[in-house]
């Protein structure tokens, strides 16, 4: 600091203090100090939010698939607490024994054998990776929350449109459905499909049938055909590779289940992407291990959609899909 410069160490003389002037400011800052102490002691005794401790969740997979394991790896990267894994297999009454000596605050269920496991056991659980809660007894449990797998058929439906070829304002959907199921899903799909000018095509296949010949027969009278997950229609890895390799003989365009589907041969698919699923269900999961009830969550559509389209089999089966088209969809193959 230069001393000489005047702003430093002016010469003016100082001016007298008055000294009820001085009294005045020492009960002011007197009076602050008391008003700060006050104020500091409210906010030290308010009972503020309560601040968890280390959290532990149990996290079950049905199996190690690949999609589970995205699923997991979702839940890993968001939540904050620990996180103990375990995987379905024959001896689930060990690790029913284990759930009972040492309850976590949570468990995440991956897959519908997974799920109907742990909401047996009386913990809070939050699942993902279910198609159909209902058919697994997910449904109206005080203790059971989670994300539905199965994509809204409005969803579908929008994807469909984008590709659409031009020429073709009404199209033919066929959805081989299983008889004696709950046919709300198969009602939703005819809906969003004639919000659009779309006619579906049902057919229903009783359990124990080989659904091949409903669904040869069916190839003959549609341009499109929708994919529903229930093994009663849709078997195995086989008779989907089957039915993707028949369809595209005919020019059928099959509207998948995953994007998997549709790497293998499906037109186009909606659906979720499995580790942000996974983020979502460790957010979620997170509210109920402070406190928040499952049933007031429940049970949710799936929160992180993904559309994919394979432009090799648009081309093959002579459907023209636009570069503007082609950009809506996140996962474009090959």
């Amino acid at each position: 600091m230069n001393k000489d410069h005047p702003l430093e160490h002016p010469r003016n003389p100082v001016t007298p203090v008055n000294p009820v002037n001085k009294f005045r400011s020492l009960r002011a800052r007197q009076f602050k100090g008391l008003i700060l102490l006050i104020l500091t002691a409210a906010v030290l005794s308010f009972p503020g939010p309560i601040i968890p401790g280390p959290r532990r969740a149990l996290c079950i997979l049905t199996s190690n698939a690949p999609p589970y394991r995205e699923n997991l790896d979702g839940i890993k990267a968001r939540f904050e607490g620990k996180i103990d894994v375990a995987v379905m297999d024959a001896d689930t009454a060990r690790l029913a024994a284990s759930i009972a000596s040492d309850p976590p605050g949570l468990i995440f269920a991956i897959g519908s054998s997974a799920a109907e496991f742990a909401a047996r056991r009386g913990q809070a659980v939050l699942f993902s990776m279910v198609y159909y809660p209902e058919r697994h007894g997910l449904t109206g449990r005080e203790n059971v929350a989670g994300l539905s797998l199965r994509v809204p058929p409005g969803k579908v439906v929008e994807a469909l449109e984008a590709v659409r070829p031009r020429g073709k304002e009404k199209l033919r959907v066929g959805v081989l459905y299983p008889a004696g199921r709950d046919d709300a899903e198969l009602k939703a799909i005819i809906a969003a499909l004639s919000r659009y000018g779309h006619v579906a095509v049902p057919r229903l296949v009783a359990a124990g049938q080989d659904p091949g010949p409903a669904f040869l027969a069916l190839l003959q009278e549609i341009d499109a055909l929708w994919l529903v997950a229930d093994p009663a229609v849709l078997p195995g890895p086989d008779f989907l590779k089957s039915m993707l390799n028949k369809a595209l003989d005919k020019k059928v365009a099959v509207i998948g289940l995953s994007d998997a589907h549709v790497r293998t041969g499906a037109l186009l698919a909606v659906s979720v992407d499995y580790r942000l699923e996974g983020e979502t269900a460790a957010r979620l999961g997170a509210e109920i291990i402070v406190g928040k009830s499952p049933s007031s969550i429940g049970i949710l559509a799936p929160q992180n959609l993904a559309w994919s389209l394979n432009t090799k089999v648009a081309e093959e089966i002579g459907w023209q899909v636009p570069r503007p088209a082609r950009q809506r969809f996140e996962r474009v193959y090959p």
